[in-house]
């Protein structure tokens, strides 16, 4: 959860995603802002999705 203590820090940092300074921390304690974060998720689960649909599409031809 982004309100826990671990995602805090002390001294703000250029968030991974978008570059602008930020005191959270991710999951893997990578600076990051909790939209940048969540957004780069919701990317990745995106091309997930489409890459296992073209697989299926493939399969059944």
């Amino acid at each position: 959860m982004w309100s826990s203590s671990d995602h805090w820090h002390q001294q703000a940092k250029p968030c991974r995603y978008c570059g602008r300074p930020t005191n959270l921390r991710d999951s893997q304690r990578s600076p990051a802002h909790k939209v940048c974060a969540e957004a780069a998720l919701a990317e990745q689960q995106q091309d997930a999705a489409a890459a296992y649909r073209a697989q299926r599409e493939l399969k059944a031809c």
